[in-house]
């Protein structure tokens, strides 16, 4: 039976919402916020935009951009909840859940070898006189030969070979 007061037990009810990683992310907030908590214990009217940004910032030191966008989608699911059950005002809900999801960037996605670096990729395939070395040479000659992203190379069969 579903606790109807808690809005944390409501959220996780929803089953295109409850899942153990959102009991498992609603619990990491909750302790966040209050070590002595969990997310059915914790008291989320009390939930303010200044929390929702200590939330956030301590996300962002222990989890990647993904995990902790979902956890801060997690918590506002939590927060509308909550308004929902009359615990807080419109306007608390609405600040409390302005915490923004954090912006990922790969800074070497997509990014394109200078002449320099393959020039350092094939010596350094040459001075190696294994027959690791040769592979690695011919594997960086079908990638940059053919203009190959890394999911196209690996996906490579011996079947594609045309000689």
């Amino acid at each position: 039976m579903t606790n109807t007061a808690n809005p944390a037990a409501l959220y996780m009810a929803n089953p295109s919402e409850g899942s153990q990683g959102m009991r498992q992310s609603l619990d990491t907030i909750a302790r966040i916020l209050d070590v002595q908590h969990n997310a059915e214990t914790f008291p989320w009217e009390t939930v303010t935009y200044r929390e929702s940004m200590t939330v956030r910032l301590a996300l962002v030191e222990r989890y990647k951009p993904s995990t902790v966008n979902k956890m801060l989608s997690t918590l506002r699911g939590v927060l509308k909840q909550t308004w929902r059950l009359g615990l807080i005002d419109a306007d608390t809900y609405h600040r409390a859940a302005a915490v923004e999801n954090v912006r990922a960037s790969n800074l070497l996605s997509g990014r394109a070898l200078d002449v320099d670096e393959i020039g350092q990729l094939f010596q350094a395939c040459a001075t190696d006189q294994t027959a690791k070395g040769a592979r690695d040479a011919a594997i960086f000659a079908v990638f940059y030969g053919c203009g190959l992203r890394r999911g196209e190379l690996a996906q490579l069969d011996l079947d594609d070979f045309d000689p």
